[in-house]
């Protein structure tokens, strides 16, 4: 029986890979975008009331403008330093990882845990270029690292058993 060993340590690289691999970023982007379109067509709704002739206190809506604009940024600052945030409160910060994979289960090692699992404990995974996202619930998964593999046979052999199990996988 093939049984393939990794070994990493979770790095802030690492769990920047991770986090992107989640499609986090791409949903705060939308939010963000969202967030300033509606902006945008405030703005609109005012010129168009200015151009019928509405009476407008401009330095209450430039103050609430800017309200909006300022708290925009605010997000936007928070959603760039997430990652970041996120790795400094994990207590498996800078920890070694390790991984037992064969074609019927695996095991997780971390110094605060080990954790076997059967395939059939996830629902869906996610292959980026920097590794494998394997989810046992919406929200919650398990990393990875392409760059533990000793081979790229090793991801193959990983991304088939994923498939042979039914796992559905998403590129």
């Amino acid at each position: 029986m093939n049984e393939i060993q990794l070994q990493y340590v979770a790095t802030e690289k690492v769990n920047e890979d991770m986090w992107r691999a989640s499609g986090m970023p791409k949903t705060c982007r939308k939010i963000i975008f969202l967030s300033v379109i509606v902006f945008v067509l405030y703005l609109i709704l005012l010129a168009l009331l200015h151009m019928m002739g509405e009476s407008i206190d401009w330095s209450s809506e430039i103050t609430s403008g800017a309200v909006i604009g300022a708290l925009l940024l605010i997000v936007l600052w928070r959603f760039n330093s997430l990652p970041k945030r996120t790795f400094a409160k994990n207590p498996l910060s800078n920890t070694t990882v390790e991984w037992k994979i064969t074609e019927s289960a695996m095991e997780l090692v971390t110094s605060t845990y080990r954790i076997n699992f059967e395939w059939r404990a996830f629902t869906n995974a996610k292959e980026t270029p920097a590794g494998f996202l394997l989810y046992v619930q919406q929200g919650l998964g398990y990393w990875m690292s392409k760059p533990a593999f000793h081979s790229e046979a090793e991801v193959d052999l990983v991304r088939s058993w994923i498939l042979q199990h039914n796992i559905k996988l998403e590129r």
